[in-house]
């Protein structure tokens, strides 16, 4: 493979992390939203906050460019450090998300009920919807 074309490979799979942490921060907005209109179901999949793991492609590439610009040392360094520091911030705060927002359903007096209709669509982790009501498993889940 060229290296040109590796190199495209790699600013695409950046590319695609911006989309992955954009949609992380856009349904953790849109729970905030529903629990501060009283929406009376929230689809919750924990899952979804994993997907900025793919981030530490940013990384990664920021490593790549200070080597390529000399500061080989620097790069050497501190490029592994980086990378795992910033892979281990992105799981805590895929683990330590979804209880926060489940702990604001909580309190907005929401009860988490098990759906079927919703299960994880993204990422591994479990679908939830949270109702203002008691589980009904008659009613759709959004």
């Amino acid at each position: 493979m060229p290296r040109w074309a590796a190199q495209g490979i790699i600013y695409l799979l950046d590319l695609l992390a911006i989309f992955a942490v954009g949609y992380c921060v856009l349904d953790y907005r849109r729970v905030e939203t529903a629990v501060a209109y009283l929406e009376p179901a929230v689809v919750l999949d924990s899952g979804t906050y994993y997907l900025p793991v793919l981030s530490v492609l940013w990384v990664l590439t920021l490593v790549q460019w200070v080597g390529l610009s000399g500061r080989i040392q620097f790069a050497k360094r501190w490029g592994g450090l980086l990378a795992v520091l910033w892979l281990v911030a992105c799981l805590v705060l895929a683990n330590v998300i979804p209880g926060f927002l489940q702990k604001q359903l909580d309190r907005a007096g929401y009860q988490r009920c098990q759906s079927v209709d919703s299960p994880s669509r993204v990422a591994r982790g479990a679908g939830f919807v949270y109702r203002r009501g008691p589980c009904d498993p008659a009613l759709p889940s959004y």
